[in-house]
């Protein structure tokens, strides 16, 4: 008998834990669907001033919140008389725009007021109409499920559910989380320090601040690197070296075989020396986190595709979307294409015959390790050219 009021009791007292922990966590505010674009950019819709506006990027390394300079003019958006400047990732623009304060709303429980937007020339590097960040993330506490493709919205001191994640303390730097990670080079040599957790770098899982990588004389530490072009939100290209890491790790987390890149970007926040580099989408994308601006903490649980090996550059070519059609953006060097002439700019016509597809598909068919392809170009006389590619690993 007292055994059984024992067991009783011990049950009574799990129940009342279990039932505490349910209770003090809130439920969200609002729950927003968001998608993966052609370039692997998280996008939403939202509306500005009841305008409803598709394909809005969420970034979290973004200071300020930005609206391609067409739609701004299409909502015809009052602008402020002085021009002022944005830091990107790779360099500054300096010949900016800000409209006079606005509402973002991305429901009726998530309404950003009296927000001032930097107008850029978005549509230049893709299907872009704006870019928001802190001025989000700030007010909300933020949960990001990369399997159903959700983002939960709670109160800024709201209190989501963390059972099943780990907690990692993070400092606001530049608008933008900074946390601590552990980078393993292929010479055995391994990097802790501070990097930015940034969703809007999708160009790779992770990158090299250029000081770091001068510093420590990393272009010489790798087996083979590869060269490309790459720009952003500045207009302003600029060379990186692409190679691959054993592994990066946050806390116990630990992923293997990943591509990384090196900066050489002289502005923008890939030049402070303060960051060892930056940690990107498709790294970040690994997991499903909560984003908390007031207790200064991410959340992280590994997702679905936690195990999934990273995507490696095969044809050495990249794309880009431009008003319904298709160019290569950059060459990487050394490859095929580049030895067969292929050069950024040129019109993509298309692959192994196929014609009229999007973006997505082509990359699709660019993915195919193993396989040799037929590609088809436009040259600056009009005519055609077509080469063949064999799709392998390049680094």
């Amino acid at each position: 008998m007292k055994k059984r009021l024992i067991i009783t009791l011990l049950s009574s007292i799990v129940f009342l834990l279990h039932s505490c922990i349910f209770f003090a966590q809130d439920q969200p505010i609002a729950q927003i669907p968001f998608t993966l674009n052609d370039n692997g950019l998280m996008v939403i819709s939202l509306q500005i001033n009841q305008n409803t506006i598709s394909d809005f990027v969420l970034d979290t390394g973004a200071s300020v919140t930005v609206i391609d300079k067409t739609i701004a003019a299409q909502l015809g958006l009052p602008l402020q008389d002085k021009a002022t400047q944005i830091t990107g990732t790779s360099g500054v623009n300096n010949d900016v725009n800000k409209t006079q304060k606005q509402q973002i709303a991305l429901s009726n429980n998530v309404v950003l007021k009296d927000l001032e937007l930097y107008v850029s020339d978005l549509l230049r590097i893709g299907n872009i109409k704006g870019i928001i960040g802190f001025d989000l993330f700030k007010e909300f506490v933020t949960e990001t499920n990369f399997d159903t493709k959700i983002i939960s919205f709670y109160k800024r001191k709201g209190k989501p559910n963390t059972i099943g994640y780990q907690s990692l303390n993070f400092v606001e730097s530049f608008c933008t989380p900074e946390i601590k990670i552990s980078v393993v080079l292929p010479n055995g040599r391994s990097f802790s320090d501070k990097v930015t957790f940034d969703t809007g770098n999708v160009a790779e899982p992770f990158i090299f601040n250029s000081p770091f990588a001068q510093k420590h004389g990393l272009s010489t530490k790798f087996d083979k690197l590869i060269t490309r072009e790459s720009s952003g939100i500045t207009a302003i290209s600029k060379k990186i070296e692409k190679g691959v890491t054993p592994s990066i790790k946050i806390k116990n987390f630990e992923l293997t075989e990943i591509p990384i890149a090196l900066s050489t970007a002289e502005e923008g926040m890939l030049s402070k020396e303060a960051y060892m580099g930056n940690l990107g989408l498709q790294y970040i994308s690994k997991f499903n986190f909560i984003l908390d601006y007031n207790r200064k903490k991410i959340y992280l649980k590994p997702n679905k595709s936690f195990n999934d090996a990273f995507n490696f550059p095969l044809s050495g070519i990249n794309l880009e979307s431009k008003e319904g059609e298709i160019f290569i953006k950059s060459i990487d060097r050394p490859s095929e294409a580049d030895e067969k002439g292929l050069k950024a700019g040129q019109q993509l016509i298309s692959i192994n015959g196929i014609e009229g597809r999007n973006i997505r598909f082509y990359k699709e068919l660019l993915s195919s390790e193993g396989k040799e392809i037929s590609i088809t170009i436009k040259l600056d006389d009009g005519t055609t050219k077509t080469i063949s590619v064999f799709l392998k690993r390049l680094i």
